[in-house]
This record gives C-alpha cells, structure tokens and sequence, in this order.
C-alpha cells in the first residue's frame, strides 16, 4: 500500500530530524554527555523509530503506534509555534518545527487513512 510506504518515509524524516536535534544540542553543551538531554532523545526519537521497527512485520501495530505517537507530536509543535511564535532558536529548530511538523501531520493522516481503508476491506 502507498500510504504504508508513506507512513515509513515519515517515520523516517522524523527520526532523522530527532537525531539530529539531539546532536544539535549535544554540540551546543560542547560534546559532554553528562549535560545531553537524553530524555529528548527518548522522547522524540526513540517512538518513531519502534514504529518504524514495528512497521514491516505487524502493520497495524506500528499504524496505530504512529497515530499515539505522531498526533500528539504534531499537536505539541502547533501549540509550542502558536504560544511563542515563531521558532527563533538555531537551524535544528527550524528543521524540527517546518520539517518535521507537515511531515509528521502526513504521517498521521496517512497512517489514520490506511487503517480506515483496512477496516473497510475487512468488514465488506
């Protein structure tokens, strides 16, 4: 299915985008992995790359695990850019906020669209 193959590029371009954020920042505190924000990595790269693992052999699993993970993602981005405006920080923002933002809403429409056209195979 298309929307599978473009579920997994999304997924792709956001663990990307989350790696390099976190090697971003890890540059900024000068490579001292005491000061690296771990939980940001956990956080907004280690859940797409599970769906990207679960992804090839159980569809629906990884499916429903982009929508937990990436809804909530586009939301917490649109929330960030509507309370402080438009994104100021450093490259590795503008990259996660106007990369990643229209990437990860396509991700989730996608993968909500494909588990609506599954469901609608299986009951007819």
């Amino acid at each position: 299915m298309a929307t599978i193959k473009t579920v997994r590029t999304a997924v792709a371009v956001l663990l990307v985008l989350g790696t390099l954020k976190y090697l971003a920042i890890l540059i900024d505190v000068g490579w001292d992995l005491s000061q690296a924000p771990h939980f940001f990595l956990i956080t907004f790269a280690l859940p797409f790359g599970l769906v990207l693992l679960f992804l090839p052999r159980l569809p629906r699993t990884g499916l429903v695990l982009m929508l937990l993970v990436g809804a909530p993602y586009v939301a917490f981005l649109i929330g960030n850019v509507i309370q402080n405006g438009f994104v100021k920080e450093g490259w590795a923002d503008f990259l996660v906020v106007y990369v990643g933002g229209p990437v990860a809403a396509v991700g989730v429409i996608a993968a909500a669209r494909c588990l609506l056209t599954s469901r609608q195979q299986v009951a007819s």
